[in-house]
């Protein structure tokens, strides 16, 4: 006899492909066309440079790619994306009903970086605090869910802080959650 578990987890590598898949997809648009028609919806602050945690280039969270996201090693069993004109700037995964942290990966000033937060999967559903080294990122939800379906995305902010405090960015995108 089959147990919940072990249905979920024979499941769990396809879901997973599922939601590569879906990233991949979202990460091979023209998005050069797309933003020459609209309004820039990334908001990078005008004061001083910041440097990044290894002192090389101004703090601003770059495109993951595609061989990032399938290489992608975070522990967890559900996943959030915030997806920025298909472009996936924070990948994270955690598990569900734990009290351990989520684990995300970001790219700044060309480099990668470990971000957690606290909580696991169910504190990132509805906007979490991210922190990793010299960064806070804060994602937060602004609207209700766009579609239908298990996990369709939600209209969010990404807003990057240095770990004094002061707003480094501001994005407007896409927070998905889901297997």
């Amino acid at each position: 006899m089959s147990t919940p578990h072990a249905t979920f987890n024979r499941l769990r590598p396809p879901l997973a492909a599922g939601l590569l898949a879906v990233l991949a997809a979202s990460g091979c648009q023209d998005h050069e066309s797309r933003r020459a028609g609209a309004p820039a919806e990334t908001e990078v602050l005008t004061r001083t440079p910041q440097e990044a945690p290894d002192g090389t280039a101004p703090v601003t969270l770059q495109a993951l790619l595609l061989a990032e996201l399938e290489a992608a090693s975070l522990p967890g069993e559900l996943s959030c994306a915030f997806i920025d004109g298909g472009q996936t700037l924070l990948l994270a995964r955690g598990d569900a009903a734990s009290s351990g942290p989520a684990r995300g990966m970001v790219r700044v000033a060309g480099r990668m970086h470990t971000v957690t937060a606290p909580g696991g999967f169910d504190a990132m559903l509805h906007g979490t605090r991210f922190q990793g080294p010299g960064l806070v990122i804060e994602v937060m939800p602004v609207g209700p869910p766009v579609g239908r379906g298990e996990s369709p995305p939600v209209p969010a902010e990404l807003v990057v802080h240095e770990a004094g405090g002061a707003t480094l960015q501001k994005v407007s995108g896409q927070w998905q959650c889901g297997p």
